[in-house]
């Protein structure tokens, strides 16, 4: 099964990793600053919720690690800190 991250867990986030995790092909985590009403639904479908702070550089970096794809769908104030951490992953 292929890995994602998907980072932010807001409409797009939240919709995105329960469309993911439906189609049985990812094993689907959700990265977000605060927990929400949405991750109780997703982890009860299996979706690894992680909490913490994107613009951390070590914390992005170790999320980022052991995943095939990373899905963005954070507000663009934070694609800054997500193009650097992707970038350095190779």
């Amino acid at each position: 099964m292929k890995k994602i991250i998907i980072l932010g867990s807001g409409k797009i986030g939240s919709t995105a990793a329960y469309l993911l995790q439906k189609s049985n092909k990812f094993e689907v985590s959700l990265v977000d600053n605060k927990a929400n009403a949405a991750h109780v639904s997703l982890e009860e479908e299996g979706v690894k919720i992680i909490l913490g702070d994107i613009t951390d550089p070590v914390f992005l970096d170790q999320v980022l690690t052991g995943n095939e794809y990373v899905l963005n769908a954070c507000p663009y104030t934070l694609n800054k800190y997500i193009i650097d951490a992707v970038f350095k992953k190779g």
